[in-house]
């Protein structure tokens, strides 16, 4: 099992209200249990190795450029936008870390 820094040098950490986590993988885009919406999740460990879950929205724009596993994207003037999840979600700013 990796120690908190490890994960945190390798995947970053986030903070959420007064939570602080390292995340333990790269996020990845699920639609399960959103009513067909598209978030981000992660899991993440706190300083203790409880386990965590953190979510991120997407921004504003992101599903209407959502490129399928073709990658193409559905809108003709994306400009390379959508090309990769980077601009996805504001990383910097999850909107909830939940135990597990």
């Amino acid at each position: 099992m990796k120690t908190y820094n490890a994960n945190k040098k390798k995947y970053g950490e986030v903070t959420v209200g007064r939570k602080t986590v390292a995340l333990t993988q790269f996020a990845y885009c699920d639609n399960y249990g959103t009513e067909g919406e598209v978030r981000y999740y992660a899991h993440a460990i706190d300083r203790n190795n409880n386990d965590y879950r953190v979510m991120w929205e997407t921004v504003e724009g992101w599903d209407d450029h959502y490129c399928g596993e073709d990658g193409c994207c559905v809108m003709e003037d994306c400009g390379g936008w959508c090309e990769d999840e980077s601009n996805a979600c504001d990383w910097d700013s999850p909107v909830a870390i939940n135990a597990v």
